[in-house]
């Protein structure tokens, strides 16, 4: 786990892209060992750097 969480959800969804709809947000946030609140923070900063 040395790479930031942004780095491992961009990962995540590269390698799963359709499980995001499927799973729910707090099944995703177990997997990274983080909060629901955290994972849809992480989500909110990746969001934002793909608009960009």
């Amino acid at each position: 786990m040395s790479s930031s969480a942004i780095e491992r959800y961009q990962h995540f969804i590269e390698t799963y892209p359709n499980i995001i709809q499927r799973v729910p947000q707090r099944m995703v946030a177990s997997y990274f060992g983080v909060t629901p609140e955290t994972l849809s923070a992480v989500k909110k900063d990746w969001f934002k750097s793909q608009s960009k």
